[in-house]
């Protein structure tokens, strides 16, 4: 669990057959979703922000974009 305004870091490496996949599960209240946060796709240095709308990816954590809503 991650208070308001809290962050959360990993670091991992893509395997060498580049198959490396993460998804995770967020609640929020009653809301919950779960996704892919990590493949070949997502940018490795990338920045994740949840809102009460859905999740954000931003790559400069200066301009995000809308990914994923709340279902």
């Amino acid at each position: 669990m991650l208070p308001t305004g809290a962050e959360f870091k990993w670091k991992f490496r893509i395997n060498f057959f580049e198959t490396t996949l993460f998804f995770c599960h967020f609640y929020w209240g009653s809301k919950d979703k779960s996704f892919v946060t990590y493949d070949k796709n997502i940018d490795l240095n990338c920045y994740w922000e949840a809102r009460p709308d859905g999740f954000y990816i931003s790559g400069d954590q200066k301009s995000w974009k809308l990914l994923n809503k709340w279902t």
